[in-house]
């Protein structure tokens, strides 16, 4: 890092973020939306973030492990750790809720009950099932941010409709890079077999969505920056390293209107200049 201060200048000023009460803010809101529909999340990990933040923002001496009883792990040795582990896990969330709630996709319920009922933080989910429906829903929710109607009740994972387009987008969690491949042909041969040419009078293409982010960080702990944008380019470098490693005329060729590979990460990061947490 040392090495590559020399290229990231340290900011003057910083832009105001989310402070906590707004996280706890989005926990409330999130908590209402799912009981609206019939989801209780009492004694569930969303009621335990937001319990989490109350006593942090208290500001009074309080120990995590009353609060996450199941989730003793090595990985937990300060309360820096609990505190990132934990807004890693809020910001996904809230950004679901964000997409969610300005369209509501087909099939929501069913998926909310799945998503609320996992471990309290995907570094210690053995069942990935709860985490497998949080990253569909996390890209449902782009495609409900962008205007789209969101089906989740399709073979596929879920369909996007605009005015003039169906997206057909499979959605795949990746344990490791040895993995990533044959996941992501599995994910085009589902698409092969689900997907129309069109599909209510709209030209159909499909998207392949896969976090790969346990592939490149097994611990799913932190990573240090000196800027934020230095955060995103260490991301970025990260991502291109795998992309430019796919065979992509394989992966795009071969039947099917295939148009979008999607590689994300997920990952929180610690910024020097100013110092703050991000992800």
């Amino acid at each position: 890092m040392e090495d590559e201060s020399k290229y990231y200048e340290s900011p003057t000023e910083s832009i105001p973020g989310l402070n906590f009460t707004d996280h706890v803010a989005d926990l409330i809101e999130m908590r209402d939306f799912f009981n609206d529909r019939g989801i209780p999340t009492k004694n569930t990990r969303i009621d335990r973030y937001s319990q989490y933040l109350t006593e942090f923002i208290s500001g009074k001496p309080f120990n995590e492990k009353l609060v996450f009883k199941s989730s003793i792990d090595e990985r937990f040795k300060s309360g820096t750790d609990w505190l990132l582990y934990v807004l890693r896990e809020v910001h996904e969330l809230a950004w679901i809720l964000k997409g969610i709630k300005t369209q509501t996709p087909a099939g929501l319920e069913s998926k909310l009950g799945m998503l609320v009922s996992g471990s309290d933080f995907a570094a210690l989910d053995s069942n990935t099932l709860s985490r497998n429906v949080q990253f569909e829903l996390r890209i449902a929710s782009y495609f409900c941010r962008s205007g789209c109607e969101v089906d989740l009740t399709h073979l596929t994972d879920l369909i996007g409709l605009n005015k003039e387009y169906a997206f057909f987008a499979e959605c795949k969690r990746v344990g490791s890079i040895a993995q990533l491949k044959k996941l992501l042909k599995e994910a085009k041969r589902q698409l092969n077999r689900s997907m129309p040419s069109r599909y209510k009078e709209r030209i159909a293409f499909g998207c392949i969505a896969a976090d790969v982010t346990k592939a490149v960080y097994n611990h799913y702990g932190i990573t240090w920056a000196i800027t934020y944008e230095h955060s995103k380019d260490i991301l970025q470098n990260k991502l291109k390293s795998i992309a430019n490693n796919l065979p992509s005329a394989e992966l795009f060729l071969g039947g099917g209107n295939i148009i979008k590979y999607w590689l994300p990460i997920h990952k929180r990061c610690l910024i020097r200049h100013p110092p703050t947490p991000t992800t």
